[in-house]
């Protein structure tokens, strides 16, 4: 079962990678698509990533308007990644941790009624 969820957002997070920056700049999609350029975090971690890398100099300088991301604010980003993160491990607890609970809940309403 958990394989089955583990494909499922495998799926979403591929469909949300051409739309990060790369291959479309954001100024290049439809207006109805253009909130899908800030929902998945593959768009932080890359605008990050090329701003810490091209920053600095004239022909980085321009490498970043090509890509639009010229004025990036990367602590943001990483803020965003952190509560990206920390959301994925609470739902991976709560679908690791789920039977557990569960088991121990069944097993201590069974002994309260002997």
């Amino acid at each position: 079962m958990h394989g089955l969820g583990e494909s499922n957002l495998a799926q979403v997070c591929g469909c949300f990678m051409p739309l990060m920056g790369f291959m479309v700049v954001p100024s290049k999609f439809p207006k109805w698509l253009r909130w899908a350029n800030v929902v998945p975090f593959h768009t932080y971690a890359w605008q990050s990533l090329m701003f810490n890398e091209f920053s600095g100099d004239e022909s980085g300088h321009n490498v970043l308007e090509l890509y639009e991301i010229e004025d990036v604010d990367v602590g943001r980003g990483m803020f965003v990644l952190l509560g990206y993160s920390l959301v994925s491990l609470i739902l991976i607890c709560q679908v690791m941790f789920a039977p557990l609970v569960e088991r121990f809940l069944m097993s201590s309403t069974i002994k309260s009624y002997r």
